[in-house]
């Protein structure tokens, strides 16, 4: 069971109190749930911790879901052989464009990153534009994460084979 770091469960807390923000519209409330997620994946990295994505998706039976927390075994297993945690990292989210329409948000983004490896501190190793298409549902007046489409290698590996073909490689 993924236990979440202190600037993740910080990171939810926030999430969920500007859901029920009457001060923020839908477009905020969109960016802090994006930034959450990007939050939580970047902390399990930083931890080399699983971290827990609930509430932020729709459901965790999702297909991508189940993807994602295959990528996320994955890279915790190769940050572990290879001491590739992260000592710090900084990302940016660029939004192309926030489409909002009956209860359903589909968000285009450019990601950019920052990030020391312990193995190699002080080196930055950046990347820059990695494309994502993010859909969002309003459930209960919440915005949830229904699907995040991006590839990178991780994806395509798991694409083409299992979590345990590709442990053994």
């Amino acid at each position: 069971m993924p236990t979440n770091t202190e600037t993740s469960q910080v990171a939810i807390a926030d999430y969920l109190a500007a859901q029920k923000n009457p001060d923020l519209n839908d477009e905020d409330k969109i960016k802090i749930t994006i930034d959450t997620y990007f939050t939580l994946r970047y902390e399990g990295q930083k931890a080399v911790a699983a971290q827990d994505f609930p509430p932020l998706v729709e459901d965790n039976t999702l297909d991508w879901v189940k993807k994602e927390i295959d990528k996320q075994e994955i890279e915790l297993y190769i940050t572990c052989m290879f001491d590739t945690a992260y000592q710090s990292y900084k990302f940016d989210l660029d939004y192309s464009s926030i489409e909002i329409q009956k209860g359903k948000a589909e968000v285009l983004l450019m990601e950019s990153n920052q990030v020391i490896y312990n193995a190699v501190a002080p080196q930055v190793s950046e990347l820059s534009g990695m494309s994502h298409q993010i859909t969002l549902h309003k459930k209960n007046g919440v915005w949830v994460i229904y699907q995040d489409q991006y590839r990178d290698e991780n994806t395509q590996l798991i694409a083409r084979s299992t979590k345990e073909e590709i442990k053994n490689k």
